[in-house]
Formats: structure tokens, sequence, C-alpha cells
């Protein structure tokens, strides 16, 4: 603060002209980094003193000893002498027309004009060009003239950094200049500008870099040497510069921006050559001043009256009492003596006159200035947060309390809670305690490792109270040595109700300012000091009781009145949007209600009344009139533009008359019932779908109609989305999903009239609510009224019954148990077991496959093809709807209805069907009528062509008793009689409910159809199946006791339960009825089910299998003739009419058995062996896929894992890319003792030579949810399936045909369950077969340097036998070089060589050789041996500062160094990414080792935290003396003397690296 514009001082370090030691003072005797940061000692003077030379002493002497933790600090100054005896300076402004203005760079795209810079217009700015190539490394200046040519019309084209100019009316020899930054987040400061003058009008007349030569170099400001703002918005109070004192009298002035606050800090401002594109800056004010001395005290008056009137200006000074506010009898004496002082000068008073006037207004502005604005004192506060939104929004103020756990919170302010008061008190250092009321704690501080501000017992943390300018009233409140400010955390732009306290930086009136409300009534200080711990049972006993009456309204049902559309109306509606009345009730979130909005004339002030629509209503009339109601309601699914109520005003009325009409004008007819605002309820702030249940409101008469009128909303403040500039005349727009209102009267069907117990736990729990209320009023609450109250609603909890998740259960047990019913009893065996028994003219293949018909999952669906526009062209052709099905629907055949084919495997001469429908409550397109038809002949069948359904013969029709709305349970139909055997049925689908104008929401959303009979009528289900009865001798009923005794107990309770609903639901004892009963006939049940999936599986796979030596080879061709001998005879085991639990348990022992045995023959993939995994496609139409080896192209984690376009010439053995390994991962599942595990059916981690990376964790299907390479292992199994060839799958994934498959779209390998072509078959190729002992990096850059870390150990000298031109290196150390003439030193990191390397141990290594043809220079290594150990995953080795990185990282500050195109870049605030198997140098963990320096490099860039630098000791060791490059320069000198008469640089002395200044 002491250097800043306001101040009149200086500070020697930074102004003086020679500068010795430092940059750090603070030294803690030898263990504190001697860094910029720790320069905590200064000495200051008066602006206009020079400074000769300002040092930072030893902190200890020659001997070693120190003489303070704090290093000795002096200045030599020369005081500035007064050249004309004591004339008054006056600074005059330079720049009043922008013809003086002149740049070489201006973004007319960005709204910059030259003309911004001097229009006292905050809004209005000057902007230098911006562009993204700025970002680029390869940027030349002729790509850069190019890209200039097409910004902002091609009117710059100089190349270099940017800059402003000016011609002064009259040349000067000193000035000072300010500025003004733009007024946006996107404020580029500048904070490192070259100043040049000339008084050459030629080169005045120019902008060019080329000639800037030719100018004298004046100065240059940078962050070191110059107070700039920060990272903030400068919009109130111009930033000022320190005066430029000149070599003589100059009439142009050019400055040249070098940097600016958000340089190499934000990603949208990153330059990567400055010197050629420049860096981007914008302004808004801009003004250059010269000194003049005063002609006498008249011109001195009026000086001071310019600067006082500024300060008027600019400080915002506001009346008040409390802290930050200002003493209006002192601003109104000095604003009195400042317009006196203005007459005067217009009245021409006296000379003596007017000096006394300046004298008294001097002391007047000072005393304002000191002691006009009210300082903090010790005392009572309430911290009240400066942030608008919480008022926009909830129409309340937000203060720091402290909540019962003793947590410091923030929330809505409650000037009647001892939670919210603080006592301040002022401590001697200036800083503050800061003390809560109720609990007697202090706040503290953030803890280092981040999260959010706590409270301490007693006082550990001093507290800084920093008063804001130019905001009056608004304080900083931070942790002595924070210096950032208490904020709200997770305020949500004022949305939030309260929450937690974490710090962040503001600049005035944002959530990081807090106004101090000094309470001064002794009166309310007693009463609530007293309050104490009290205020925390108040607060607890609050929070109880909402959880109470939550528990309470549980047991009661209510009465829905809504139940139409037509019972709903309002006074506006939206003509888009989507809006209907209809949409509120119709258990959508998806569909709005909105009211009507027009942005125009909303945000237009001063409507008059009357000329609008008024506050938006919503309308409802009952059925019935009622007295007692709540309603509830949702927001809309949209974050951005929910427009939830937050105030709503109720009225009721019983006049049929009045209620036909929705205006505005009519609510004052209406009686107004109740008043909801944010503040008294708790209404949803901006969130998608927020919900709101209102307490029970009496209506205090019966009403049968009620009219809601909204007069907020979320999104209604000023500068929110929506913006109310005149809401009485246009209303409030608002929206919502869904609305409902109930009679606030339990019905009979509640749980406190049918649950056992709940009566008695309601009526104890309604008495503990009413002491609690009667209690909370007195102020007498004590720890054991809460515990009495929560004991209470958890009783009343724990008996509550959650029917509606009981009643899913119970429908779910129903459609089991009579599924195992029909199957027991012979009447209900399934026909489809298989989905290539279904066929279909109509699939849509994105959506849905035949499978998902049987599949046994109600989440997925078939879904026929369907496209809104092409349906509904009244002119459409077949021959179009073929060509659109033959573009889009491949899998679909011919115009006409849509059809679902079933192939039976015997036939039959009746059936029944069930379906689900689809589980979608706006897109389950529920058939309606449904025609039957049935054949013989196969032709028929396989030619799915709706044409060819007059050639069935049509046996039956469903036209009514399928559900309309989404089905929870399925659709059975009527045994349909066929009248004759048929073994192949077509359903055609000739009708939806869904086919219909307009909406209902029951039905879903609507579809419709101008031609029917070309496109069918799309339809779509979850489940669709067959059955029949069995032959009365096969039928387990008959024949087995046990199943008959348990079907018939199933039976009873099927019946029993059939017709419940979610209300009759009083307990769990139907589902555990159900439960136990299907268990049981499960037990006694004989199912063949797994042994004919068993079977069908093992005989196509040993149809697929054949013998050889190969992986995925049978080792014995014998082993498969007898698995496939044995399969059938497992089958022939089993009685197919009347089987028994022993022959089907039997038979499929037998079967895995022989499994077990046939897998022990087939070659497996083997642990830790190197393989190249490749696809087994082999179908021309997967042509991408076949022989391609699966590699990755990114070697950092989040990779995506590639197939396809693989050059497969043999370098996939070689490419580390393509190379994988299998790692065990020891399986969740127990083996049974005794029992090993199977090798078919061990878990591996699938391992990346190259990277040391996995493959991810499943994410589900398709391209955008494919496995990531991961640092992390993941578990997966192999599959074997025949031709050479296993299927990879992720464990736990449930379906066996989601597994690993080749993708031709994207190039990479994704789960998916299909397996067309053969795409999820991948072979196993050993890579020691097919390579001589060696791999390679193919793609290493050619004549580069980097740092690289390899997953494998390096053996010593194998580098160099492999490869030529590679030279590898481990880090010596840095060395750093200052710079005589005081500008940045310079650093050079020094290498040491070496060849051998720990797996995961990061090192340099510098590529010389030519590049090939793809401007590369592969690295060759040999193959890492088969073993667990053979490579690492992870880089735990960081030799002397050298950090590696095998995933892939981010870094960021001066400390850190990384390559890029081989030069060694130190890197900024700005993330900078080292992929993976990369690294970089953490500088603050780089020693001097003292070892032979065979390489170094220059480091590019300024470091903070170098520690290494050797100085020469004097000592009588004799040493060599060698250049950095190792040429001697001296032999046999002594260490003292080694130095001496040496160049600049630095020195190999003896063993150590020297630095010659």
């Amino acid at each position: 603060m002491l250097v800043n514009y306001s101040y009149p001082c200086i500070d020697t370090w930074k102004a003086a002209k020679e500068t010795e030691g430092g940059p750090g003072t603070l030294d803690v005797w030898g263990t504190t980094p001697n860094v910029l940061d720790n320069k905590i000692d200064f000495i200051f003077a008066s602006k206009g003193t020079e400074v000769e030379r300002s040092v930072i002493c030893p902190a200890a002497n020659s001997a070693g000893k120190y003489y303070s933790d704090h290093k000795a600090i002096y200045a030599d100054i020369a005081l500035k002498k007064e050249e004309s005896g004591g004339a008054y300076l006056i600074w005059e402004p330079q720049i009043g027309n922008e013809v003086q203005i002149s740049s070489n760079s201006l973004s007319t795209a960005d709204g910059g004009t030259l003309a911004g810079l001097i229009d006292n217009n905050v809004e209005t700015i000057y902007h230098s060009i911006w562009d993204a190539a700025m970002a680029s490394t390869s940027t030349t200046v002729e790509s850069w003239v190019a890209k200039l040519a097409t910004l902002s019309g091609g009117i710059n084209s100089d190349p270099g950094y940017h800059n402003l100019q000016f011609e002064l009316d009259e040349p000067t020899s000193s000035f000072r200049f300010e500025y003004l930054g733009r007024n946006s987040d996107w404020h580029d400061n500048p904070n490192h500008i070259e100043i040049f003058a000339t008084n050459d009008p030629t080169l005045g007349a120019s902008t060019s870099n080329a000639d800037q030569d030719k100018w004298t170099r004046i100065t240059e400001l940078t962050p070191e040497n110059t107070d700039f703002p920060g990272d903030v918005l400068v919009t109130d109070i111009p930033w000022q510069s320190p005066v430029i004192n000149m070599p003589q009298a100059f009439k142009y002035l050019r400055f040249v921006v070098k940097g600016t606050t958000h340089m190499n800090t934000v990603d949208s401002r990153m330059f990567a050559v400055p010197e050629i594109t420049g860096v981007t800056f914008n302004l808004s004010e801009f003004q250059i001043y010269a000194p003049r001395e005063s002609t006498g005290p008249a011109d001195e008056l009026q000086a001071l009256v310019d600067s006082v009137g500024t300060i008027f200006k600019l400080y915002g000074f506001e009346f008040g009492t409390d802290p930050g506010f200002t003493d209006q009898a002192k601003y109104e004496t000095t604003y009195s003596l400042y317009e006196q002082a203005q007459a005067a000068i217009l009245d021409g008073a006296s000379d003596e006159t007017l000096a006394q006037y300046s004298a008294d207004l001097r002391a007047a502005i000072g005393d304002l200035m000191a002691t006009g604005v009210h300082p903090v004192e010790t005392g009572y506060y309430y911290i009240v947060n400066a942030y608008t939104g919480f008022e926009q929004y909830q129409g309340v103020t937000k203060s720091l309390y402290v909540n019962n756990e003793k947590q410091l919170m923030w929330t809505t302010t409650d000037t009647n809670s001892a939670a919210h008061l603080w006592y301040i008190e002022k401590l001697d250092n200036g800083n503050f305690s800061i003390k809560n009321v109720a609990s007697g704690e202090y706040i503290g501080s953030m803890p280092a490792s981040g999260g959010n501000v706590s409270m301490t017992p007693v006082q550990e943390t001093e507290q800084v109270l920093e008063r804001l300018k130019g905001v009056a009233g608004q304080f900083h409140l931070y942790g002595a040595g924070s210096y950032k400010s208490l904020s709200p955390a997770n305020y949500n732009d004022g949305m939030s109700i309260s929450g937690l306290v974490t710090t962040q930086s503001g600049s005035g009136n944002s959530v990081a300012e807090w106004y101090l409300r000094h309470l001064t009534d002794q009166t309310v200080i007693d009463r609530l000091t007293n309050q104490g711990q009290q205020a925390f049972l108040t607060e607890e006993m609050s929070l109880v009781l909402d959880s109470a009456r939550t528990s309470r309204n549980k047991a009661n049902d209510y009465k829905a009145l809504i139940t139409r559309e037509d019972q709903i109306s309002a006074n506006t509606q939206s003509t888009s949007d989507g809006s209907a009345y209809k949409h509120l009730i119709d258990g959508s979130t998806s569909t709005v209600f909105h009211s009507a909005w027009d942005r125009a004339r909303y945000s237009t002030a001063g409507l008059p009344l009357g000329s609008g629509d008024g506050w938006h209503n919503l309308q409802f009339a009952l059925d019935e009139p009622v007295s007692k109601i709540t309603f509830e309601f949702t927001g809309r699914n949209d974050a951005s533009y929910c427009d939830t109520p937050n105030h709503i005003t109720i009225y009721g009325t019983n006049d049929d008359e009045l209620a036909k009409s929705t205006a505005a004008a009519d609510s004052s007819l209406w009686t107004e019932i109740i008043d909801m605002t944010a503040a008294e309820y708790n209404f949803p702030v901006r969130v998608a779908l927020g919900h709101f249940s209102s307490p029970v409101i009496d209506l205090g008469a019966d009403y049968k109609y009620l009219r809601f009128v909204v007069k907020g909303t979320v999104n209604s403040g000023p500068g929110s989305v929506r913006t109310f500039a005149s809401p009485q005349t246009t209303g409030i727009t608002f929206n919502l999903s869904e609305m409902q209102i109930y009679e606030a009267e339990a019905l009979p069907t509640s749980e406190y009239f049918t649950v056992p117990g709940m009566k008695e736990a309601c009526d104890a729990l309604d008495e503990a609510i009413a002491a609690a209320e009667g209690k909370l009023s007195a102020g007498t609450i004590t720890e054991a009224d809460i515990a009495a109250l929560q004991a209470a609603y958890r009783l009343v909890d724990s008996t509550y019954i959650d029917r509606d998740a009981l009643y899913s259960q119970l429908a779910s047990l129903l459609e089991t148990g009579n599924n195992l019913y029909g199957m027991s009893t012979g009447s209900r065996v399934a026909l489809v077991t298989d989905a290539s028994q279904f066929n279909s003219n109509s699939i849509d293949p994105g959506f849905s496959n035949l499978n998902n018909l049987i599949d046994g999952d109600k989440t997925t669906a078939f879904h026929s093809a369907w496209n809104r526009y092409v349906a509904n062209k009244e002119d459409l052709t077949v021959e179009e709807w073929e060509d659109y099905l033959y573009e889009n629907f491949p899998q679909s055949t011919g115009a006409g209805y849509h059809n679902l084919n079933v192939a039976l495997k015997e036939p039959v001469s009746q059936f029944f069907f069930e379906f689900l429908g689809r589980q979608d409550p706006n897109y389950h397109d529920n058939p309606s009528e449904i025609a039957i038809y049935a054949t013989n002949d196969e032709g028929l069948f396989n030619d799915v062509r709706d044409s060819n359904t007059k050639d069935w013969t049509k046996v039956g029709e469903i036209t009514e008793g399928v559900p309309k709305e989404m089905m929870s349970v399925p659709y059975t139909s009527p045994m349909i009689e066929l009248g004759g055997e048929y073994k192949y049925i077509r359903f055609v689908i000739m009708n939806t409910y869904t086919n219909y104008e307009g909406g209902d929401p029951v039905i879903g959303t609507s579809r419709t159809y101008a031609h029917p009979e070309i496109t069918g009528i799309a339809w779509n289900c979850a489940e669709f199946q067959l059955y029949t009865g069995l032959d009365p001798e096969s039928i387990q009923y008959n024949y087995i006791e046990e199943v008959r005794l348990a079907a018939d107990e199933l039976k009873v309770l099927l019946d029993k339960y059939a017709e419940y609903t979610a209300i009759d639901i009083t307990s769990e004892t139907p589902v555990d009825e159900l439960t136990a009963a299907i268990k049981k006939l499960q037990e006694a049940y004989v199912d063949t089910t797994e042994l004919v999936n068993l079977y069908k599986e093992y005989k196509e796979l040993v149809s697929l299998a054949y013998d050889g030596d190969r992986i995925g080879e049978i080792d014995d061709a014998a082993a498969i003739d007898n698995f496939d001998v044995l399969l059938d005879e497992a089958r022939n085991s089993v009685d197919p009419k009347r089987p028994t639990k022993e022959q089907v348990n039997s038979a499929v022992a037998k079967v895995n058995n022989g499994y077990d045995e046939f897998m022990s023959h087939v070659i497996l993939p083997q642990p830790y062996e190197w393989y190249v995994i490749r696809s087994g496609v082999t179908d021309e139409n997967y042509s991408f896929a076949i022989e391609q080896p699966i590699y990755i192209a990114d070697v950092s984690t989040g990779a995506k894992i590639k197939i396809g376009d693989y050059q497969n010439d043999g370098r996939e053995y070689l490419d580390v890319y393509s190379i994988w390994r299998l790692v065990p991962i020891e399986s969740d599942e127990a083996v049974a003792e005794g029992e090993e595990s199977k090798p078919w059916e061990m878990q591996f981690a699938i391992q990346n030579l190259g990277t040391g990376q996995y493959w991810g964790a499943y994410r589900g299907h398709g391209a955008g949810n494919s496995p990531l390479m991961s640092g992390d292992k993941a578990a997966y199994q192999f599959h074997y399936y025949g031709k050479g060839c296993f299927k990879l799958q992720q464990v736990g994934v449930k379906d066996p045909m989601d597994c690993i498959k080749t993708d031709g779209t994207n190039r990479i390998i994704l789960n998916y369950p299909s397996n067309n072509g053969d795409q999820q078959l991948w072979r196993f190729d050993p890579v020691a077969e097919q390579t001589d002992g060696t791999i390679n990096i193919p793609d290493y850059p050619a004549q580069s340097t980097s740092i690289i870390t390899l997953p494998w150990a390096v053996e010593a000298g194998t580098i160099a036998d492999l490869n030529a031109g590679v030279e590898t290196y481990a880090v010596d150390g840095i060395a750093v070089q200052a710079d005589p003439a005081g500008g940045e030193s310079s650093y050079t990191l020094t290498l040491t060589a070496k060849d051998e390397f720990e797996a995961g141990e990061p090192f340099i290594v510098v590529t010389t050789a030519e590049p090939d043809e793809n401007g590369c220079q592969p690295l060759t290594f040999n193959l890492p041996d088969v073993a667990a150990d053979a490579i690492t995953d992870t880089s735990a080795v960081s030799p002397n500062g050298l950090v590696g990185t095998l995933e892939g990282m981010s870094i960021t500050g001066q400390a850190s160094l990384y390559f890029e195109n081989s030069i060694l870049n130190v890197a900024t605030d700005a993330e900078i990414f080292i992929p993976g198997r990369g690294g970089y140098i953490d500088v603050t963990k780089v020693k001097s080792l003292g070892g032979t320096v065979d390489k170094t490099i220059t480091i590019n860039g300024i470091i903070n935290d170098i520690k290494n630098v050797e100085i020469v000791e004097t000592e009588n060791e004799i040493v060599d003396v060698y250049t950095i490059d190792g040429v001697l320069v001296k032999r046999n000198v002594k260490a003292a003397e080694a130095t001496r008469n040496l160049a600049k640089g630095i020195y190999i002395v003896g063993k150590k690296k020297v630095l010659v200044k």
C-alpha cells in the first residue's frame, strides 16, 4: 500500500540505479530460500527521491556467524532539490485529441478504438490484436504478417510487440501516465512497458517496430521495479506510474507493451513467440501528465480544487455510522470549503485569500481522509456480505454465523440470533480478534490443505479488516498472512441459501467483501450475549422440527385436486417453449408450462400500469370447495432457464363469473389468502428440477377457485437471465414442469390409518412437535427436548412403509410367480428361446435389436423404423419410402405395415403372447390393433415384406385390452386358437395409441402418419414372448409331488395379491410371503434351461474349434471329438418328457467337467508374455480390421485404444505401442477349498509395453464410452471362442455379448453387444517368435533433446550398442550467471553422461542422427524379460530433480523446467501438459553434484527457486580449470586464484561448477 499511487512513497530497492544482494531478506539463519517472496524488509522514500544504490547485506559474516534471522539493508539516496525556490508543481493532461494517438496494433473486432482511451467512459476500450495463432510455437514472421492481413480489415501489418504512440503539444523532459483497465473479466492490464522517445517528426509519424532502434530508450517498467496493478479490475481509480525523467525534452512518446496480467496465465492469452506476435493488451482510459510550475495562488488553488474534486468522485463517500462509511458533518464541512474555494477562484479573490483557501482545503481534505471515515473499533457487529446477488434472487442479505456444530457458516441475516453477532476487538498491532457471541469461539484460518475457514476455541489467528477504497463500508476480512478474504462457499450466483466459508479475492461488491453493521443498542447486546448456548439449541431445534414435520407428513396421503387439463388456466402463456397446461400434470419433467416472455418489452422501464398482462398467474378450478390445501411443484429441467417461482401470492374465490377471467386486474376482487416469499419459505434456488412442497395452508374458508400469482422467480433479479423493468405491468415470466394441489385432509388410505402402530407413533409425534414449538417460542429448549423430538420422529420413520417401493417389488414377484406357476402346471411354456427365431420388416438398428425382446432387461427395447418428417409427407410415394429405408434403416425391407415374425421350433395349434411396453413415459408406442397370421411356408417367413402378408392365414386380431399408459406389468393376450398346427407366426401392427393428433400425458408423445399403408406405424416394446401348454405327461405338477405342493401354495398367494395396489400394502408381509413361496417352488421345479443353454453354447464352440500348436488352437484333435460326444451323452441322459432333478444336475455337472477337460487342451495366452493382440475379423465387410493389431497413438492416460490403419509389415512386433502383456489380478471370487483357479477363468490387466499403462475400466456402450488407457489396473477376462480366437471382456459386465469389439467409424476398440463379422474376436501373437529380441519407439523425433521415462530398465551400454547418434544424460546441476548490467540472470543446465537407468527413471536423451523419411529417429531397446517386474507402471524415481511420468501430468510455476521443441523452458503460472513417457525438472530438488559436465543446455526463462550456485572459496587446494565445454584453461593453480582474469561465465574448478561474474 505504501508505494501505491495513493501514497507519496517509493520502494528504494525497486527504484535503485544499482542493486546488490537479495532478492530475499528473510533468512532465518540460512534455512529460507533467497527468493523475492521472502523480501519483507524495506526502506521507503518520498516520490522524487533519487536512489543511487540499494543493498541487501549477507545474512552471515565471513566466519559464518549470523547477525539476525533477517538481512540488513541500506540505500544511498539523494533528496530531490527544489529547483525553482519551492514553486508548486501542477500536473496537466497532455492528450486531448485522438489525432495525438497512434498504434501499430488495433483490434476493431474487439470494439477497440483509439478515441476510447480519452473519452472518460470505462465501457469503451482500446484493444490490440488477438488471435489463436499467437499461442503457436510454429508462428513465423511471414505467417503472422499474413494473418494480420485477415484481422480487423487488414489495418495492421507490423510484427513485433504492440505499442501506443503519442504526439505531445509541447516537448517535456518528465512525465507520468495513468490508465484504467477494461471493465470486463477479459482485462489485459499492462504490467511490462518499455518507453521510447524522439523529436524526429518522421519517426513520430510511424508506429513500426522496424525503426524502434532509432528512438531513444527512456526506461523499462516491469513488475520487479514498478507496482503495477494485479489481475483485477482497474476501473474506478486509475493506476498511476512513477514520474519518468528523461535526459532532454521530447515531443513523441512510444509505450511498448511486453507483458500483461493475463499473459501466459489463462488459456486464451498464451503467447509462444511474443517477439513476433506481440502481447495483447487493452485499456479503457490512458492519459499522460506533464508538470509545470504554478503561476500563483489562483493557479495552485485551482489544481488543488481539481484534485479534491477527483477524490470526491472516486472515493464514493456514503454517510453512515458503520465502519467504512463517512461522518456526514466532516464531509459537508470539507465539501462546503471545496465549493467556497471554487467560488473564490471565480470571484477573483486576493492572493492572500486564495492561499488561505489552499491551506484550509488541504487541511480539511487531509482530516476527512484520515478521520472522516469511521474506523473499526472494539465492539459488537453483524458481518454482512456485500454481494448484491443474494438480494436480487432472494430479497435477503447473508451474514457470517456459527451453526450448532460450531462451524463458521453463512446464511440469511438474523439480527435476533446470538449466533450471528460477533465481538470484534482491536489489537495493539492494528489487527483484530473476532469472537462469536453464541459459541465463544474465534474465527480461525483456511487450512493449508484447503477446505473451509475454521473456528478455534481460543484466539489463534489474528484477523485483518482491510477497507476498500471507492466502495463505501466494504471490507476484506482475512487471517493475517492470508490476503484472500473470507467468502461464502458455493453461493451459486446468489441463489444458494447457506453454506460454509472459504476464501477468495475480490475488488468490491463481490462475495469477498463484507459490511460491518455496528450494534450499539445495549439492550439487544445484553439479550443476545445472554442467549449464548440457547441460540445453538434454538437453531438445532429448528432443524429437528423440520425433520419431524417431514416425517409426520409421510404418514398422510392427500387427494390430488387437479386431474384434468380443463381445470387449469392462466393470464399468459408462451406461444413457444412447448408450453401447455397439461404438462403440469403429465408426470413428465421433460415438458413444461411457460408463461409469456418478451425480452424487449419486459426490460423496458416506466411502462404504465394496465398496459400489460400484469403479474402472471396460474388459476385452478376445483371440483369441490376445500378449506385446507398443500401444493407442490417441480421446476424446469434446465438450470439456465428454470424460471422457478420464489414469491407466490395465493387468492381464493367462489364466484363462478369472476373465476371465468384470469386477468391480473381481477386479483383485487379475490380474497388474498397468503403471500409466500423466499425469506419465509424454503423455495428452490436456480437448479434444474427444483422441487417445493408447501406446508398445510389454511384457506380460512371453503374455496372452489384458487389463483397462484407469481411475483418473483430465481431468474427475475437485475442482470440475470431475465430482466423485468416494469414487473407490475408486464409480470414476471415463470415456468414449471409439474404442479399439483392436494386437499390437506388425510385420506383413509393413509398409513396413519392403515399401518399398525403408525397412528400411535404419529399422535405422539404431534404432541412432541407442539411441545417443541412452545419451548422454541419461550426460549427454554434443552438437549433433552431435542432428543425427545428426535426419538418421536424416528419412531414414525421406523414404522413407515415405503409402499411404492414395496409395490414395485410385489409387481415383479407377481410376474415371476405367474411365470413359474405357469411352467410348473404346464400352461406356460416359452416358445422363443433365441433371438434368431425373430425377424421383422422394420428395425431401427441405431436404437435396438431383436435380442432385446427376450433379454430379460426392461431397460432395453425393440423399436421399428420412424421419421417424423417423412411419415407426415402428404405426397410420399412407395419408392421414396423404400429409398429412405435403404439409406437410413438398411435392416428394414419394403413399404407397408410393420410386422414381427416368429419361427417356432415345433408347430403349435394354440398360443398366447405377452409383451411389456417400452419403459418411457413419453415414448411408449403401445400397439392398439394387432393382426395375427400363421403359415408353415418357411419361404414366406424368410420374406419379411408386408406385401406377402396376403399369402399368410389370418388367425386372429387384438383390438382391445392393451394398456394405453406405460406398463408396469406385461400385457397378456387371450389364447389364440390357430385352427390347425402352424410353425410360423406373424404379428402385424395396424395401429398404436400414439397415432393421434394432440397430446395425452397418459398415452405419451403423439406420432402422426400421412400414409401408414406406406410407412407403417412405428411401435416398440421392451419384452415379447409366446407361450403354449405342455403335454399332460410332461407337466411337473402332475408327476413331482414337491412341485404340486409348492405350486398350490404359490397360487394361493398369487390370487391373494393379484389385485393389490400400493395403498393396499401395510407391511412387508406380501413381499416376504411371495418371495418365500417362489423360492420354494424354484427349488422343487426341474429347470432344464441351464443345460439347454450350455449344450447350445458348447456345441457351437466345438464347431468352431480346430487343432494346432498356436495360441487359441487345440493341442489334441481328440479333445474336440470327445467333448462333442460328451455333450450329446449329457443331453440324452435327461428324460425329454419327465426330467428329474437328479438327471439334470448330473448332466450339467458332466457338461461342466467336460468343458474343463476341453479347455485344458486350449493353448492359452500366458501371464507376462509379450503379445501383439490382433483382430480375428475375416469378413471383408469389416476389412478395416482384418489382421490389424491393437495399439495406442497417444502416450498419456485417457487415450483411446486404436485399431485399424496400422501398416502391417512386421513392425507391429517391434513397436512398443502395439505390444501388450497380461498381468494377473487376484479374483474377488473365492475358490472352493481343495480346488485351484482355472487358467481360462483367471483375471488380467492388459498392459502396454511402451507406457506401462493399462486398458481402462468398463464405461458403457459406444465410442463415447470406450475404454481408455489408465494408470490403474482394470480386470479383464478372455473367453475362448474358437477359430483360434478369444473374446475379451471387463470383469463384472453381465451381458456376454457386451465385449470388446472393433469400431470402423472411429478406428478404436469399444464395448457393444453385437458381433457382426466376428468383430469381437481377438488373436494373441507372441512377439518373441517374430523378433530378434529388440523393440523400438518408432516415432521418436530426430535431432532433438527431451526428457524420456521408460517403463523398463536400460542396461549399461545397450543404447549405444543398438542405436547410432543417441546420447543419454543425467542432471548434474543448474548454474546461474548474473547480468553485470543489472538485467536478468541467465541459467544453464549441466548434464553428466549416463547410460544405465532403472525402470521408471527419467533421463535426458539427445538424438543426433539424420531423420528418416518420417522425420524421426527410432530408438531401439532390448525386449524386456517375461517376468512380473520386467516393466513398471509408475515413475517412482526422481534423480536430482528429474521427475518422470508414464501417465502424463500438468505442471505450473517458475520452479519447473520442461522441453518444447528441444528448448528448455521455464514453466509459468499457466498449466503446461507433460505427455506420458516424458518428464520435467523440479528446480527445487536439483543439487549441484559436482560431477563431470558432459553437456550444457541454456535455460529459456527466469527461475524463481535457484539455490545451488557455487562460489569459489579461498583455498590452497591445487586445481585444474576447464570451460563448461571441457577445454583446459589453467593447470595446477590454487583454488583461490583459479578464476583470476577469467572472462565471465561458468567454469569447472577442480570438481566444482563455479560462476565468474
